[in-house]
């Protein structure tokens, strides 16, 4: 696939549902017949229908097939043996045979290499009755019974589930070189083995450190000058000694003590105190200014989550040790917290550039999406306590409803607070308790104040949407009034351009700065700061449009300017139509949080997308905003 093709599948996967043709191409500036033609193209590239096409709603992407053969041929020369036989499980699930030479060719590997392969494969299927590899002439294909291909087919998708921040499968993607769900395994025995209990809430992230520091061991790149162990803390040393002399057998690389003792730290809660001061450089100092900054720019603070102090300190000594020995980490979530939570990203820029300008060293744009790793879980931690109140209605029996209840608190829990379940509707008491959402396994006539989402007994996948969808409604509703009487004050007339034709980024933002500079809102050196950003990471989506904003420089006063583009131009790694400047001064940290919420709503909205691009007036501008909200 071409670059444009490749922005096509990304769109349509965002977005989850139909796009039409023409706003297909006002994002990424080209005719409808292109974009047919390239539809047309990928899907030829596909031995199945990657993307459905509808005459009245447009485009939608396959999921089954995206899912089972997602992969175009750049991706699959660099795949490892592992994911080769993923892939060809796959293809055999969805396919009556596959041909040999053609997998060859697509795989850019040998015929000894694909028969390997497919002898990995065998020996996984042994597990399974009836399941078993057919060859036959120059053709593969799989054989047995289709209720246990239906189970791998199962396990092959649980593994294409993209988790969130606080996800373990997401902790699988990280690392090609190692299984960190294997040291999870291993770190769980030894656990158990000690009689250790670690919160819920904090095990994901601890894994996390235990893949950072098996990465510094094989690059030898170990934490150095740790404290000694204190007297009180002789159960976490024994878990951390015991849990790195079985990794340490398991993935070959050497054992450290100082590594050993530093994790012992990390599981007292204490890691940010194990290493002994540097003249030159106090990482708690470095870590209390992102806290600092990171409140007095968004307003959110996070003062008091230990686990955060924690989690930061030791990661910038493991940042600072990667940048002294110019040690490279790989791209981890780099893609996805830039496309899907700009906000936590954002957060992550500024902390980075405080680390840079400490260490007096340019820190590696991939550093990022691990910092931002850690301020998303402690953003998720903090949001935890404002959930949404539900009660729900499930007239079954004790077994069955709380089998319900379970599965519902499983998804959502960080979400709702169930406070009460009715075996009957009775509006009086519901309505008292004033929810803000109703959750019934049956269907209900009767009038009720919240919104009701009908589900049914044996809870699944289609009803965890239908939650989540109507969670994702309320919170927008919540920050409607808000957002629109901030709307009015920020966005401007005067601050917004209609048309305008430039030939770099560079030019695009040197105009804008200087008009805010013009008209008294922005000091001198505004738009050097904002380049500044802009050189860290591109504010640029793949739906063709940049966000730039400053970095540190403040304005005199809150503002939102918008300007559309005769001629998209290049804007870091995307072509570029609409651009969204947004600067605050002291007190209004509020408008970066409402801005980034309603930014991530409009990244996954392709039809505002569009009427944003089309748009030829203030009012217009206005009215598209409004009504999206």
């Amino acid at each position: 696939m071409n670059e444009r093709q490749r922005n096509i599948v990304e769109i349509l996967q965002d977005n989850g549902s139909w796009v039409t043709g023409s706003d297909l191409s006002r994002m990424l500036n080209v005719s409808d017949r292109t974009i047919r033609s390239d539809i047309s193209k990928i899907n030829e590239m596909s031995d199945n229908t990657l993307i459905l096409s509808n005459k009245r709603y447009g485009y939608e992407i396959n999921s089954d097939v995206l899912l089972l053969n997602k992969v175009d041929e750049s991706q699959i020369e660099s795949y490892t043996p592992e994911n080769r036989c993923v892939w060809i499980a796959k293809q055999m699930l969805l396919t009556k045979s596959i041909s040999l030479i053609e997998l060859e060719s697509k795989m850019y590997v040998s015929e000894s290499s694909i028969d390997n392969d497919l002898k990995k494969i065998r020996n996984k299927l042994e597990s399974f009755e009836t399941l078993k590899l057919v060859k036959s002439d120059h053709s593969i294909s799989l054989a047995g019974d289709e209720y246990e291909k239906r189970i791998l087919y199962k396990i092959l998708l649980d593994q294409e589930i993209k988790g969130n921040f606080m996800n373990l499968t997401a902790l699988g993607k990280l690392w090609d070189d190692f299984d960190i769900l294997e040291v999870s395994r291993i770190f769980d025995r030894v656990c158990h083995m000690f009689d250790y209990h670690l919160r819920e809430d904090t095990y994901v992230m601890t894994l996390l450190h235990a893949g950072i520091a098996i990465e510094r061991i094989r690059d030898s790149a170990f934490i150095s000058n740790v404290k000694p162990i204190s007297s009180d803390m002789d159960l976490e040393y024994n878990v951390s000694k015991h849990f790195f002399k079985n990794v340490s057998a398991n993935l070959k690389i050497p054992y450290v003590e100082d590594e050993v003792i530093w994790f012992s730290y990390l599981l007292r809660g204490k890691s940010y105190d194990c290493i002994k001061s540097n003249e030159n450089i106090n990482v708690q100092e470095i870590v209390n200014e992102i806290i600092n900054h990171i409140n007095n720019i968004y307003d959110i603070d996070f003062t008091g989550d230990n686990e955060l102090v924690s989690g930061l300190t030791s990661h910038v000594l493991s940042l600072i040790s990667r940048v002294n020995t110019c040690t490279k980490v790989s791209n981890l979530y780099l893609k996805e917290v830039k496309k899907k939570y700009p906000l936590v990203f954002d957060m992550a820029v500024n902390a980075t550039e405080i680390i840079a300008e400490r260490i007096n060293k340019s820190v590696d744009e991939n550093e990022i999406a691990l910092i931002a790793l850690h301020l998303g879980a402690a953003y998720e931690r903090k949001i935890t306590n404002d959930k949404y109140r539900v009660i729900t209605i499930i007239p079954h029996n004790v077994v069955l409803a709380n089998a319900c209840l379970e599965k519902i608190k499983k998804h959502f829990d960080d979400r709702i607070d169930i406070v009460d379940n009715f075996k009957l509707v009775d509006e009086v008491k519901i309505n008292l308790l004033s929810p803000d959402l109703i959750i019934s396994t049956i269907p209900i006539n009767t009038k009720l104040k919240a919104p009701i989402v009908e589900i049914k007994l044996f809870f699944d996948y289609e009803d965890e949407s239908m939650i989540m969808r109507t969670l994702d409604t309320l919170e927008r509703q919540k920050n409607q009034k808000e957002f629109i009487a901030l709307l009015k004050r920020v966005i401007r007339k005067d601050y917004c351009y209609f048309g305008y034709d430039f030939q770099t980024k560079e030019e695009c933002i040197a105009y804008l700065c200087n008009e805010l500079v013009k008209k008294g809102i922005a000091p001198e050196g505004y738009e050097q700061d904002v380049l500044k950003r802009e050189n860290i990471s591109s504010t640029s989506f793949v739906q063709g449009f940049a966000v730039p904003h400053s970095l540190t420089v403040k304005t005199t006063k809150q503002y939102i300017s918008l300007m559309t583009l005769k001629h998209p131009i290049q804007w870091g790694q995307f072509e570029v139509g609409l651009v969204i400047l947004m600067g605050i001064n002291n007190d209004d940290s509020e408008l970066i949080r409402i801005f980034f919420e309603w930014l991530t709503h409009i990244v996954t909205n392709p039809e505002m997308i569009s009427k944003l691009f089309s748009t030829k007036s203030y009012d217009e501008l206005m009215k598209n905003i409004k009504e999206d909200i």
